[in-house]
């Protein structure tokens, strides 16, 4: 009979962990710029922390961009991927903006992700080449 609860027990402990995980991993979002940036047409999108903003360009494009804190309790942390290069995250205060460019080598896509510490981290992400 002790054998059996345990069993249980650890059949019940793997099914949590195993359903816990895809919980998670089921939480964040891919969201897509629908058009490719240009001079003339910028992307702008809210990303939540989880969250990560995949985007397009022409080939040799400089990506101007600008990211704005909603939170004004927390900061927040994006981290750039250029192509398949992963950048230095940015660190924006509490309510914060930052402007900064992105030189992309040849690469033709890149990826913001939201890596904040606090859930409700929101940031505003205006890009343009």
């Amino acid at each position: 009979m002790k054998r059996a609860i345990n069993f249980l027990a650890v059949l019940m402990l793997a099914f949590v962990v195993t359903f816990g995980f895809v919980v998670n991993t089921a939480s964040a979002a891919t969201i897509t710029c629908p058009d490719k940036v240009t001079q003339s047409k910028l992307c702008s999108m809210s990303v939540n922390t989880g969250d990560l903003l995949e985007l397009s360009y022409s080939n040799g494009a400089t990506l101007s961009i600008i990211i704005a804190n909603s939170n004004p309790v927390a900061t927040a942390q994006i981290v750039p991927t250029i192509g398949s290069q992963p950048q230095q995250p940015l660190n924006l205060q509490p309510g914060g903006i930052l402007s900064t460019t992105f030189p992309t080598s040849g690469f033709t896509t890149a990826t913001f992700a939201n890596e904040s510490a606090t859930t409700n981290t929101q940031v505003d992400i205006t890009i343009t080449s």
